[in-house]
């Protein structure tokens, strides 16, 4: 045999090798259980809708590069199809720079997970004033606080925080942890959709456990 097809063969099996091992050794976050996806690292694991996505921690290309305790994680809907349609048969529908008017426009549907601690006077009752977004909306004539509850998740304190400004809602929980530490949980969507979105913002909310 040709010496130089045997030394292409040898670096063929080196590199299935190679990219074998790397997806063997690399962590998976993310599991697929029937309708929703289980996200688990070090600290923590939520459910979250199979529809939806957990940026970079979905990528095997980089998760071996990714932190096993992130203090920030981010997911949205794959697809907003069927919310543009909700929202264009909803003539009450408002609009603004997040908001959304036809299929042409971008809705923002979102939900970001951080690692936070809590300063000065701030608690766990008043913890929504610590958010830098609030704190730009608080004085503007369209702001209003919906909601604020306690509760209890997965035996852990929390609060639940759901205000609107303009056409958008934004609903914090905050989640007690350890050693001066909280999760925060800041969902937002279109007002006009948040009776729909908030069975999917639930599912990741009330399975959130900390390790």
């Amino acid at each position: 045999m040709n010496k130089n097809i045997i030394i292409s063969i040898i670096l063929l099996l080196l590199s299935v090798i190679l990219i074998t091992g790397f997806f063997s050794l690399t962590p998976d976050y993310v599991q697929i259980t029937g309708t929703q996806k289980h996200y688990e690292d070090s600290a923590i694991s939520f459910d979250y809708p199979n529809t939806w996505t957990l940026w970079d921690y979905e990528n095997p290309l980089k998760t071996s590069i990714l932190s096993d305790s992130p203090n920030q994680l981010e997911l949205d809907p794959d697809n907003t199809t069927k919310y543009n349609t909700q929202l264009n048969n909803n003539s009450s529908s408002v609009v603004n720079s997040n908001g959304a008017q036809n299929a042409s426009d971008v809705i923002i549907i979102k939900t970001e997970i951080t690692r936070e601690t809590l300063n000065g006077s701030l608690s766990l009752d008043n913890a929504y004033e610590s958010n830098n977004l609030y704190k730009l909306m608080k004085d503007t004539a369209s702001y209003k606080m919906v909601s604020n509850n306690s509760t209890t998740i997965n035996k852990h304190q929390a609060k639940i925080f759901v205000y609107e400004v303009s056409s958008k809602t934004y609903q914090e929980t905050w989640i007690q942890a350890s050693n001066g530490q909280y999760y925060k949980i800041l969902n937002e969507c279109p007002t006009a959709l948040y009776k729909t979105v908030q069975q999917e913002f639930n599912i990741i909310i009330n399975s959130f456990n900390i390790k």
